[in-house]
């Protein structure tokens, strides 16, 4: 499985990518510290199985990169190829 990690804190992603590693098995982790890096390595031809993206990052939100990789959502093709997406935010209290 091909994951690519997408979160502005390095500290998430490395502990993200071991813990992902425990459970999947084989695993190829890709790391991206913001959206405009995952981006491009989306749009560079990267086809990635999963992509676990921050909701809440500088610059690009996780919604405008999901947006950026879905396209238009109310047209039938995308300009990216297909993967599972799994958006996040954490807000204390």
């Amino acid at each position: 499985m091909k994951v690519l990690i997408v979160d502005d804190h390095a500290l998430f992603r490395v502990g993200l990518e071991m813990l992902l590693s425990q459970l999947v098995s084989p695993l190829q982790v890709s790391q991206a510290a913001n959206a405009h890096q995952a981006l491009g390595m989306i749009a560079a031809g990267n086809a990635f199985d999963l992509v676990i993206l921050d909701w809440n990052m500088p610059k690009m939100s996780g919604m405008d990169a999901l947006l950026a990789v879905t396209g238009d959502l109310t047209k039938t093709c995308c300009k990216y190829p297909p993967c599972k997406v799994f958006c996040a935010k954490y807000r204390s209290t």
